[in-house]
C-alpha cells in the first residue's frame, strides 16, 4: 500500500512534469532534424492514420522514426501526470472548503484544474480522432457511377456539377478568360441503413464548403472540366474524412476557454481585494496621525491655560 502511494504521489510530483517537459523539447528537437532529412517516411502521415503509419513507415524506418515512438511515451506519461496532479489538487482544495470566505472564491480556485482538464480533453480528441478515424484522398466520383465509401455502407454519387468561368469581359487576366472561377457539386449520399432517406440525402459542396453526414466529411480537392472548352465526363476528386474526436477537442476547447476566463477573474477579484486591503490600512494609518495630533493640541491648550 505504501508503495502505491509513493508511485501515486511520484507520478503526480511538479519534477516529473518538469523533466517530462524537458525530454519532450529534445525531442522535438531531434525530431526535427529527421523529419527534415527524411520527408519520404513523414510525408505520408497526412494521409495515413497514426496507427496505419505506425504499422508501416514507423516500424518499418525505424531508426528515423524512434523519436515519433519516444514523443507518444512521454506524451502518455504527461497525461498521467496531469490527472494524478489534478486529482490531488482537487482532493486538497475540498477538504479545505470551509476556510474560504465565500463559494465564489472556492469555485474560482478550481480555474487551473479545469484548464488541466482541458489539456487532457485535447490529447484523448487527437488520439481518438488517428485511432478510430480515416482520411481517404483520391475518391473520383463520375456523373453515372455509385462510389462505396471505404470504411463504410454509404455510396457515393455525383447529381449534377456547376462551374462557372471567367468572361472575357470579367476575367482578372487575360490568361483567366475561360478558366473556372467557381464550383458546385450536388453529390447524393446513400445510406442502407438509415429508412428515412430511402432515396439517399442530397449535399452541395465547392472548394471552402465540405459536406457532413454521420461524422463523415467529404471535401472538394479537384474536379473536371477547368477550362470552358475542355471536353469530356465531368468528375470530383473529393476527400473523406472520418473525425470522431473533433467533439473531444471542442469539448477540451470550451472548458480551456471557461478555464481561462475563470482565472483571469479570479486573478482581477485578488488584485482588487489586495488594492482594497492596502487603501483601508492607509486610511487606518491616515487616522491613527490624525488621532496623535489632535492630542497633541489638546495637551498644548491645556498647558497653555496653566500658563
Amino acid at each position: 500500500m505504501v508503495a502505491i502511494k509513493n508511485i501515486w504521489h511520484f507520478g503526480g510530483s511538479s519534477t516529473l512534469t518538469v523533466f517530462i517537459l524537458l525530454a519532450v523539447v529534445l525531442d522535438f528537437e531531434i525530431g526535427f532534424f529527421l523529419f527534415r532529412s527524411h520527408p519520404s517516411v513523414f510525408s505520408p502521415l497526412d494521409r495515413l492514420m497514426l496507427f496505419e503509419w505506425l504499422r508501416t513507415y514507423g516500424l518499418e524506418s525505424i531508426t528515423v522514426t524512434w523519436w515519433f515512438f519516444v514523443l507518444l511515451f512521454l506524451l502518455f506519461i504527461l497525461t498521467l501526470n496531469t490527472v494524478v496532479c489534478t486529482v490531488d489538487s482537487v482532493v486538497a482544495l475540498i477538504k479545505r472548503r470551509e476556510k474560504f470566505s465565500g463559494s465564489r472564491a472556492f469555485v474560482l480556485k478550481f480555474a487551473p484544474h479545469v484548464m488541466h482538464v482541458a489539456f487532457v480533453l485535447l490529447l484523448l480528441g487527437h488520439f481518438t480522432s488517428y485511432a478510430a478515424g480515416f482520411n481517404l484522398f483520391n475518391n473520383i466520383l463520375k456523373q453515372g457511377i455509385v462510389m462505396k465509401v471505404p470504411h463504410s455502407d454509404l455510396q457515393l454519387s455525383l447529381e449534377n456539377l456547376k462551374v462557372k468561368f471567367y468572361k472575357n469581359e470579367d476575367a482578372p487576366l487575360l490568361d483567366f478568360a475561360g478558366k473556372a472561377r467557381d464550383v458546385v457539386a450536388d453529390i447524393l449520399i446513400i445510406d442502407p441503413a438509415n429508412n428515412t432517406f430511402k432515396h439517399g440525402v442530397k449535399k452541395k459542396i465547392s472548394i471552402n464548403m465540405p459536406a457532413f453526414y454521420q461524422g463523415i466529411s467529404f471535401h472538394l480537392k479537384d474536379f473536371y472540366p477547368q477550362n470552358e472548352t475542355n471536353k469530356g465526363v465531368p468528375y470530383v476528386n473529393l476527400i473523406i474524412r472520418k473525425d470522431p474526436g473533433i467533439r473531444i477537442m471542442a469539448g477540451g476547447i470550451i472548458l480551456f476557454t471557461i478555464g481561462l476566463v475563470m482565472y483571469l477573474f479570479q486573478t482581477t477579484h485578488l488584485n482588487l481585494r489586495k488594492k482594497r486591503i492596502k487603501g483601508t490600512s492607509h486610511d487606518c494609518s491616515n487616522a491613527t496621525v490624525s488621532a496623535e495630533s489632535a492630542e497633541r493640541v489638546k495637551n498644548l491648550q491645556e498647558k497653555e491655560k496653566d500658563l
